[in-house]
């Protein structure tokens, strides 16, 4: 799975190469690691390493469809198609385990890692164990989950970027416990609202690009 979509992406790189924006900077070329989980621990929405993984994938698809980025996949079983398309060693590519370097050596800007970084109960009252002590209640529970999106330059190691995403559901079990794909639909919804929400990627450089112009 994780070659098929190396692929799709690496195509994708040809196709937006030359797409630019007046953001955080021209025509940024940029790659996305793994997300991580830092929420406290809840019962009822239990985010195994899989659906973890998957908001790579989220977030590469959300930038993609923006038509402002170019992602480069850096993942270490993409390296020989991106040797061979930059013309770089692979038997030396593949000893480096730095990917600010890697990501050099591909012409990347940006890294972008992050995290969920919370879960909560969205109702109202913000009772959940109320809701789950009525079985009948016409009232689904609603639960909440935030995502943080990092953005590091590859020469300066710094963070330049932080955003910000969440995404809501409402439980269809009457237990109030989220099933795998309502789990994947709520982190779907949080990476989309990440790039393009309010406090998203999209959001955040725009307002950097005022305050440059303000200065």
């Amino acid at each position: 799975m994780r070659r098929i979509v190396s692929v799709f992406v690496f195509s994708c790189i040809v196709l937006f190469s030359t797409i630019c924006f007046a953001g955080l900077n021209d025509c940024p070329r940029v790659s996305v690691l793994q997300f991580n989980n830092k929420a406290k621990t809840n019962k009822n929405v239990l985010l195994d390493k899989q659906s973890i993984d998957f908001i790579s994938e989220y977030i590469i698809s959300a930038l993609l469809e923006s038509g402002k980025f170019s992602v480069v996949d850096l993942y270490f079983d993409s390296l020989d198609m991106y040797a061979q398309y930059y013309n770089v060693d692979i038997k030396e590519l593949k000893k480096d385990q730095d990917k600010n370097r890697i990501a050099n050596l591909f012409g990347v800007k940006y890294l972008i890692d992050g995290a969920v970084t919370g879960i909560s109960d969205n109702n109202a009252d913000g009772s959940t164990k109320k809701k789950l002590n009525q079985p009948h209640s016409s009232q689904p529970v609603e639960y909440k989950v935030m995502l943080q999106v990092r953005f590091t330059d590859t020469k300066t190691k710094k963070k330049c970027l932080l955003a910000q995403g969440c995404g809501l559901i409402k439980a269809k079990s009457q237990s109030g416990k989220l099933s795998a794909s309502e789990i994947n639909d709520v982190l779907y919804s949080a990476a989309k609202d990440a790039v393009n929400g309010t406090n998203g990627v999209l959001a955040k450089m725009k307002e950097q690009t005022q305050n440059k112009i303000t200065s």
